[in-house]
């Protein structure tokens, strides 16, 4: 018989506790059978506050640690710099070593150090030495460096980053689109292999979701499809996003997230004019046309209970706000007004949250 636990967030893991305790309490469950449930799962963090705070600690001291070079550049020599360079790169290394038994979590952090130390010195010898690259080939080089280590370290923090960096490189240099799909392949046998699935962890759902944006952006680009399409494919997929269900925990929370994200962007473009330039003298009729309709579908989803309709809601009116007022208005009477309609907003999600309105909120 199988005894690991099933490790749950903890607020899954407090919901759970309750709903457990609430069907005992209707004496549907007996209180052994509530405490033989959850021995089946544990409450699980996989970023603890000390890591937190660690990971931004070594963020920065490498940020001071370049600062630091870049205030006294012009007054170093080449060589000098290069040799300052792998100075700090290999104390950050062998610092991560020397604590990797004693103090885990700060040889981790020491561990992000040193990658973007990496990263920062691919930039500043590229300066020192007048290397001429190809287009965001430093992204490449730093994504395809640091993979190794997240192999050996299995750390998923460091393999998001990685697959990042190279992404971003495909996305903006003049690449086939089979090497994004290949990429997307290697990635996501990487995460298995790892025990990172990409369904049931936040970092990795979110990797591949913002990949497959970016995917779809550099289809569209490739085939030269019209701004207008762009935008209105990204909200299309935004809708499909918005109502998946069927699929893992951590992927459909990020899914449905993102999608709600990609449809107030997309949203907003496709109500503005200009959007529709190629569709002169009919540009104006089909942006308000799109709005009649966007404003539609938000009002749907306030009546059926969709908390997020709130927020899209609130960036429609803004969008409309800051339009007409911008142009005659004083511009800090603007945005005063925009913050209290924003906070107004804010106070009215926060009670319809409280009272439980939403019935599926995704």
């Amino acid at each position: 018989m199988d005894t690991e636990k099933r490790k749950l967030s903890k607020s899954h893991y407090n919901f759970l506790s309750s709903e457990l305790k609430y069907l005992n309490n209707k004496q549907i469950l007996t209180e052994s059978q509530v405490q033989s449930s959850l021995a089946m799962y544990e409450a699980h963090s996989p970023y603890s506050f000390t890591r937190v705070i660690l990971s931004i600690a070594s963020v920065l001291i490498g940020l001071g640690i370049l600062t630091f070079i870049a205030s006294n550049w012009e007054d170093l020599t080449a060589w000098f710099k290069f040799i300052l360079v792998l100075i700090f790169l290999a104390l950050s290394s062998f610092s991560s070593l020397a604590t990797e038994e004693s103090y885990p979590k700060t040889s981790r952090s020491l561990l992000y150090l040193t990658v973007l130390i990496f990263g920062g010195g691919i930039f500043l010898i590229q300066q020192i030495f007048n290397l001429t690259f190809q287009s965001t080939a430093e992204l490449l080089i730093w994504g395809l460096a640091i993979l190794p280590i997240a192999i050996v370290y299995k750390d998923l923090v460091i393999l998001v980053a990685s697959q990042m960096l190279i992404f971003s490189f495909l996305v903006t240099y003049d690449m086939p689109i089979f090497a994004l799909i290949l990429l997307f392949g290697i990635y996501f046998a990487l995460y298995h292999k790892l025990n990172y699935a990409h369904g049931e962890n936040f970092l990795s759902s979110l990797a591949f979701v913002i990949s497959a944006l970016g995917f779809l952006m550099k289809l569209n680009i490739v085939l030269e499809v019209d701004e207008h399409l762009i935008f209105a494919s990204f909200f299309i997929l935004g809708l499909i996003m918005v109502y998946l269900k069927d699929i893992k925990p951590y992927a459909v929370a990020v899914i449905n997230s993102m999608g709600v994200l990609v449809i107030l962007v997309s949203g907003i473009f496709l109500t503005i004019d200009s959007t529709y330039y190629l569709l002169k003298p009919n540009d104006e009729m089909i942006a308000l046309g799109f709005a009649f309709f966007y404003s539609l579908l938000l009002l749907y989803w306030l009546k059926k209970g969709k908390i997020y309709s709130i927020l899209l809601i609130c960036s429609i009116i803004l969008r409309y706000y800051f339009d007409l007022t911008l142009k005659f208005a004083s511009k800090s009477l603007v945005f005063i007004v925009a913050g209290l309609i924003l906070g107004a907003f804010g106070f009215w999600f926060e009670k319809q949250r409280r009272e439980g309105v939403s019935k599926d909120d995704y």
